[in-house]
């Protein structure tokens, strides 16, 4: 539905021009190499790629006629520079799967938003704040001011902190997203090991086709709360999780933890057919890739694999993804219990 468009005619358009506009805008996301030909930086333009690209001396509506030649006019620009001048550029320009979920709004600056969200605090049984350390606290909801709501109502709590850099050491203070553990002068996994995996020449990065860091760290952060939500109901008592997205990434260059076997992705490719992963292209080109040699497998046609809604605001019949997790008592499986939304 990406490849083709018919994505963006449905429900709200959220990107305004901002990736989708041009091909310069698009391929304003993307691994490129930088001075050092064995460090990539990953480019994120914003959701204001134009200013992004006019801040590096590139013309936003270039008259290039494909993605690749986009891409190969911006690297022109972005290897001129080392990556700690690219991230330090960055910082001078200041640069929804909803299902089951009901959203809010609140500016916790004001005092009848801030009494909303501490009303909705007082009935949790855990609480998950996503900013950098320090943030959430100065608002008022920081994990001591947390605990305190919860001994007043003598229960305990679920406190999970998910941030960037974790809670301690030198960046901890500092705003992050996915992109940003990658955005150091060194490669780190899982793009990294990606570029590994598809052949690449040593310290060549490649975008998974999923944002993996934030996923797998979700997943870090789901099973620290479903651990401390068991041992609460056995011993009671109030528990703080902590997840970061860079220890995600680092751990994967562990020892350890290893990398792809070339026999393995061998195999694999042999069996689905991808079409080729290289550094230059956006998750979006990635997952079209993967879904569409998964579409041509066959293997998207388990029905076991989705949950349908009769009625949802994208329409009739509206199908998703169901949770991967599936238990003996069906009953017991888990399922949203509404449609996502716009």
């Amino acid at each position: 539905m990406a490849k083709d468009g018919s994505l963006w005619s449905m429900g709200t358009d959220l990107d305004h021009g901002a990736l989708m506009k041009n091909n310069m805008h698009y391929r304003s996301w993307a691994f490129y190499p930088t001075s050092d030909p064995t460090v990539y930086y990953y480019i994120m333009g914003s959701l204001r790629p134009a200013s992004y690209l006019r801040s590096f001396g590139l013309d936003p509506e270039a008259p290039v006629k494909s993605n690749d030649e986009a891409y190969e006019l911006q690297k022109s620009v972005f290897s001129n520079y080392s990556a700690r001048e690219l991230e330090q550029k960055c910082i001078e320009l200041g640069l929804t799967l909803t299902a089951g979920k009901s959203t809010q709004s609140a500016d916790l600056n004001k005092q009848e938003d801030a009494e909303r969200v501490h009303k909705l605090v007082e009935e949790a049984d855990v609480v998950i704040q996503g900013f950098r350390k320090g943030a959430i606290e100065r608002k008022g909801f920081g994990l001591n001011n947390v605990l305190a709501m919860a001994n007043k109502r003598g229960k305990g709590i679920v406190y999970l902190d998910l941030n960037c850099y974790g809670p301690d050491g030198t960046s901890a203070e500092r705003p992050g997203s996915t992109g940003a553990p990658g955005r150091r002068p060194l490669p780190l996994a899982p793009k990294y090991i990606c570029g590994k995996a598809y052949g690449f020449p040593e310290d060549t990065s490649v975008l998974p086709s999923l944002p993996v860091a934030d996923m797998l760290t979700g997943v870090s952060g789901a099973c620290e709360v479903m651990m401390a939500l068991r041992d609460r109901a056995f011993h009671g008592g109030p528990y703080h999780c902590d997840a970061a997205l860079t220890a995600t990434d680092t751990i994967q260059c562990e020892p350890e933890m290893g990398l792809y076997l070339p026999e393995i992705v061998a195999k694999i490719q042999e069996k689905y057919h991808f079409g080729p992963m290289t550094p230059d292209l956006h998750v979006e080109d990635l997952m079209a890739n993967v879904g569409g040699a998964w579409a041509k497998s066959g293997m998207l046609d388990n029905k076991s694999f989705y949950q349908c809604f009769d009625e949802s605001p994208f329409g009739k019949d509206h199908t998703i993804l169901s949770p991967i997790v599936h238990f003996e008592e069906k009953d017991a499986n888990p399922q949203s219990s509404r449609s996502p939304r716009p």
